[in-house]
């Protein structure tokens, strides 16, 4: 059995808001066929989880990993949500480390 226990949330306090809550929702966007768009200095990809079913007006906590079959140490950005979140979607850009 999983307990979760809410300590605090990022918009503690806001009248605005909903009471805070636990929804988990786990995806992929599958290895080899996420829709990248290179725009020369760095590429991005657009993430979905509109199924998840958050609350209009809410922004999740959002974790990302980046995973593939290498070079991934000389990247930066994979980690690290770029726009967003809204209650459905988010941004990820990544690009070369130029240390590498």
């Amino acid at each position: 059995t999983a307990a979760v226990k809410i300590i605090s949330t990022p918009d503690q306090g806001d009248k605005e808001r909903p009471a805070p809550c636990v929804l988990q929702c786990y995806g992929s966007t599958g290895r080899g066929t996420t829709k990248w768009v290179d725009k020369g200095g760095y590429i991005f990809t657009d993430i979905s989880y509109r199924d998840c079913g958050f609350v209009k007006g809410t922004r999740p906590i959002v974790t990302t990993v980046l995973s593939g079959d290498g070079w991934l140490r000389a990247t930066v950005g994979g980690s690290s949500v770029y726009t967003g979140p809204t209650n459905e979607t988010f941004r990820v850009h990544v690009q070369w480390d130029n240390g590498f």
